[in-house]
């Protein structure tokens, strides 16, 4: 179905993540929040922040920048090829390493 979509808008979870980016989208992500009770620790924020810096999704913290972020993605120039990077693999697991550590240590 990734293959197929014109546009990808998820939560910020890793191997949601990683699919969408496989299928050669630059996803919108809405991480779920701690200060919400949809999560048990911030890790997803921390992740959305992480791979949006180095331009694989793009992070959405605010309802509001719905509307910008799906047009960037959009805009987006669709790779079909696998674009999943071990330099992008690293990433995702650095910080669900690190978000563990936080969890673990609170």
């Amino acid at each position: 179905m990734l293959n197929d979509a014109s546009l990808v808008i998820s939560h910020a979870g890793a191997g949601t993540i990683i699919q969408a980016v496989r299928a050669g989208h630059l996803p919108v992500v809405m991480p779920r929040l701690v200060r919400y009770g949809e999560i048990v620790d911030d890790h997803q924020l921390e992740l959305a922040e992480a791979l949006g810096r180095v331009g694989k999704v793009v992070p959405v913290l605010d309802p509001s920048d719905l509307g910008a972020a799906t047009r960037k993605a959009l805009a987006f120039p669709r790779i079909t090829a696998n674009t999943t990077t071990p330099r992008l693999l690293s990433l995702v697991a650095r910080c669900l390493v690190q978000a563990s550590q936080t969890s673990d240590r609170d």
